[in-house]
């Protein structure tokens, strides 16, 4: 059985709570929507990238 290290909680937190951020920002600025996407797109892959890597 694997522990969950507190580091890795909260670096999901936080890309839990970017995500919803820039979704938020995205939903209110209209212009810039795209761009919000693409920053989610990072973030996520970001945050898998890093739980990949620690899993191995």
């Amino acid at each position: 059985m694997q522990t969950t290290d507190f580091k890795d909680v909260i670096f999901g937190l936080f890309a839990v709570s970017a995500f919803i951020g820039v979704m938020l920002l995205a939903f209110i600025d209209t212009k810039s929507r795209p761009v919000f996407y693409d920053v989610c797109k990072m973030v996520i892959s970001a945050f898998l990238g890093y739980m990949i890597r620690v899993n191995q």
